[in-house]
């Protein structure tokens, strides 16, 4: 070997290491400024009898982001299979709901379909207990049947940040199903918090609201039942309303209303979007459903993620 080739060798295999590395960094960059440029967004449309309208065409979703049009590259069925079932057994669940709350409680496991997993979380103004998604169904059903009287306060937003947790690394259709009756009193978790985690997990929050029967004795207390509805509807979920199916035939309405639920969590529309910049701040979520002449259609209700997060840096 020529004196000094071997150093030669040597500059040159590291300099063909570093391109190599760069190369790959470049592309894993570029990657990433694909990802966030490309965001998926679930979407449900049901009509007006409360069912899941399928066969839309990518023409069908008309969608802004702040002010800027964004292009729907495509529209894909999607399913949802992992289920966080968020128990509410603080001291406010009166006699009559606590029965009705334990019923609804055991609805998911016997009516929702079989694909999917339930972790079973129950909670006052802390963490009661926890049945993971390792855990089988029976376990739950036998822990819900040994529920008792609630006491306590109600920690929902912690709660809910709980149960993200769990669901953590999130999976595109991951939900939290929270049956309770609002009254948050007790969290130390600020609400924008949770909802920032809901939005960057794509995680949707579904509600069983056991309303009050009575008024509210003082603006905060509507306040307080007002926050799980706001965060359910900017989470793309949806919310049963118990009170809204008392009437002659509440028990039918109500198992309809439930069975719609479960439709929604387990089936959606996954659209992949294609937005022109990176955006710099949290930016409002506009979506319709459009007509052949692209007027809006007044028969279809649509459920989405109300904002989508600036990318990160």
């Amino acid at each position: 070997m020529v004196p000094g080739e071997g150093m030669r060798m040597a500059i040159l295999r590291s300099v063909l290491l570093f391109t190599v590395c760069l190369a790959l960094s470049g592309a894993g960059w570029a990657q990433d400024i694909d990802t966030c440029l490309l965001p998926h967004v679930i979407v449900n449309v049901v009509g007006q009898q409360g069912k899941t309208i399928w066969g839309l065409p990518p023409e069908s979703f008309q969608v802004r982001a702040g002010n800027q049009p964004t292009v729907v590259r495509s529209v894909q069925p999607g399913a949802g299979h992992r289920v966080v079932l968020l128990v509410d057994v603080s001291g406010s669940i009166n006699k009559k709901t606590w029965e009705i709350a334990r019923a609804a409680a055991g609805n998911i496991l016997v009516a929702a379909p079989s694909t999917f997993r339930v972790a079973l979380v129950l909670f006052s103004d802390r963490i009661i207990d926890t049945i993971g998604f390792d855990r089988p169904a029976t376990d739950i059903v036998e822990r819900l049947t040994r529920l008792e009287n609630g006491k306590g306060g109600t920690a929902i937003l912690d709660s809910v940040a709980y149960s993200i947790e769990l669901l953590q690394p999130s999976g595109l259709g991951d939900a939290i199903y929270v049956i309770s009756d609002g009254g948050e009193n007790a969290s130390k978790t600020h609400r924008t918090d949770v909802e920032k985690k809901l939005l960057a997990g794509r995680i949707r929050l579904f509600t069983f609201i056991l309303r009050p029967k009575t008024q509210f004795a003082t603006p905060e207390e509507a306040a307080r039942l007002n926050l799980l509805e706001e965060l359910t509807q900017v989470s793309g979920g949806a919310a049963v309303d118990e009170d809204s199916t008392a009437s002659f035939d509440a028990r039918q309405r109500l198992s309809v209303a439930l069975q719609h639920g479960y439709d929604r969590i387990a089936h959606f529309y996954d659209l992949q979007l294609s937005i022109p910049e990176r955006l710099a701040k949290k930016e409002r979520l506009r979506l319709e459903i459009v007509d052949q002449d692209g007027k809006k259609r007044k028969d279809l209700s649509v459920s989405y993620p109300q904002y989508l997060l600036p990318c990160p840096p």
